[in-house]
């Protein structure tokens, strides 16, 4: 495959950046980050490779296989997931018995959902700590710190999830949508290997609480790009 021009990975990088600079507007963040977006699936690049100073790499071809235990709060976290590894070709499976997250994609694309996933993980954690602290002091505050967690973090995830599936369904719509079909097929095939059959779990319910609104409202500020490389010991396979 042809490497990316140079031109190309330059824009990304200063839409990125205008996405996350303190003097960027809600409005201008948000198009910045949908444009960068796009740019990366147009031309199948990776944010980590794109910040780092090696620059892009060339994609491996097919799909492996990310497995980690998320031991506690496995319900949103697993939906976080989802919801940014969708808007980057690749595909989540969750064992909830095990507390087991699956993810599917190409090395690159898995790498981006992780560090992502991480990064975002991170800020919504603390978001929420502070959220439901804000919370106990109104007078009325009838819910209890795990229902409003709850609520708090699926909200998040609704707006998370509305703000990555713009620059993708405008992908879809036009260039990318060849790119699309192609990847699907081989990150569907390596899940039906690994997971010859598959049920779909129902959808975590939420209250509509004061959490889900602040939560909502949380989301539409995260950063979806941080300067830190992923660490830790999970290792990228080739599926069983």
């Amino acid at each position: 495959m042809q490497a990316p021009d140079e031109g190309i990975v330059n824009r990304i990088r200063h839409l990125l950046a205008m996405a996350e600079h303190e003097n960027s507007n809600q409005h201008e963040a948000a198009l910045a980050l949908e444009h960068a977006q796009r740019l990366l699936l147009q031309h199948n690049l990776s944010r980590a490779s794109v910040l780092t100073s090696d620059g892009p790499s060339t994609p491996t071809e097919g799909a492996g296989k990310v497995d980690w235990q998320e031991k506690t709060n496995f319900a949103w976290k697993s939906a976080l997931v989802g919801a940014i590894a969708r808007a980057n070709l690749c595909r989540t499976v969750k064992s909830p018995s095990t507390s087991t997250l699956h993810l599917f994609g190409r090395r690159e694309n898995v790498q981006s959902v992780l560090a992502m996933y991480l990064w975002v993980t991170e800020q919504l954690e603390g978001m929420a700590l502070a959220g439901y602290k804000a919370y106990q002091q109104d007078d009325y505050h009838p819910d209890s710190r795990a229902r409003w967690r709850t609520d708090f973090f699926l909200g998040a995830i609704e707006t998370i999830n509305n703000r990555l599936q713009k620059p993708y369904e405008a992908f879809a719509q036009g260039d990318g949508k060849a790119l699309i079909v192609v990847n699907k097929a081989m990150v569907d095939a390596a899940v039906t290997k690994t997971f010859p059959s598959l049920h779909k779990s129902a959808p975590m319910r939420h209250s509509m609480g004061q959490g889900y609104g602040a939560g909502k409202e949380a989301g539409a500020t995260v950063s979806f790009a941080q300067a830190k490389r992923i660490t830790g010991t999970l290792q990228l396979g080739a599926g069983r």
